[in-house]
């Protein structure tokens, strides 16, 4: 048993390299609710891998209960697919363990999720308003839901190689350049992009921010019947009808970019052999 406080547990737990007030406030708020579960967690033996993959499996049956109609179900288990997420990271944080595995399983536990999750909540909310508008924008929400991740992480290795290709030009040391990508002078310029519109978006647009916001947009569908946000299920359209439009944006924004600059490596490569 560890019989640590919550204050210092969340000094411990919840360090980040660029500070909270880069965050979205929901993030924030996530923190502040997450580190109880993280503190029920490590009075146990389950591993950080181990709550990932509780996460995945969250995730994916929220989903499925989305589509048969359980909102509250689905929404309690999403819940729990979204705190899993953070509190994975805590835990590991706190036992000091990391493993290319760990980095893995959040990586599908993202990939796996947020798809499952859209559609499901698409699939139910098509059921109440049979609107084949809506219905189509899900499916492309679903679909972007997965190619934005895989364009993001092209674009910030596109970036990154950006970056050392300007240093290495600069002062000729790759392995100066390797210790200041990993620095807090690193890290203040990604905390300086993530305070800029285009990377609030980005943050936005990222789980588990697009997850809580349709989630709110089918509870109050649900359980407001009759409100002025509900009507006709108009709040969720809108919420996919946006979502489906920012992130097909965003796909062709990160792309261009990429495809752009496919230069990048090639030049970098051929800098390396004259060193």
């Amino acid at each position: 048993m560890y019989w640590v406080n919550i204050k210092e547990l969340r000094a411990k737990c919840q360090k980040t390299d660029y500070g909270y007030d880069v965050y979205p406030l929901m993030f924030r708020f996530i923190r502040v609710i997450s580190i109880y579960f993280t503190w029920l967690l490590i009075q146990t033996r389950c591993k950080p891998n181990t709550i990932t993959i509780f996460g995945v499996i969250f995730g994916v049956l929220s989903g499925v209960m989305f589509f048969c109609g359980f909102v509250g179900t689905a929404l309690t288990l999403v819940t729990l697919a979204v705190i899993a997420d953070f509190s994975d990271g805590e835990v590991s944080r706190f036992h000091g363990t990391t493993s290319k595995e760990g980095t893995y399983l959040d990586s599908i536990h993202h990939f796996v999720v947020q798809p499952f999750f859209i559609a499901g909540i698409v699939l139910w909310g098509f059921e109440s308003n049979s609107n084949h508008f809506f219905l189509a924008a899900g499916m492309v929400s679903v679909i972007n839901s997965i190619i934005l991740s895989l364009a993001v992480t092209s674009a910030v290795d596109n970036a990154l190689l950006k970056h050392l290709l300007r240093y290495i030009k600069n002062n000729g040391n790759i392995r100066k350049q390797t210790e200041m990508v990993a620095s807090s002078k690193s890290q203040k310029q990604k905390a300086k992009f993530y305070r800029t519109i285009p990377g609030t978006v980005a943050r936005m647009m990222d789980f588990p921010y697009v997850i809580i916001i349709m989630g709110i947009g089918a509870a109050l569908m649900h359980y407001g019947k009759g409100s002025i946000f509900t009507v006709n299920g108009n709040l969720l359209i809108y919420v996919i009808y946006m979502y489906a439009f920012l992130s097909a944006s965003l796909i062709c924004v990160f792309i261009w970019n990429v495809v752009h600059s496919r230069h990048i490596e090639k030049r970098l490569n051929e800098i390396i052999k004259t060193m």
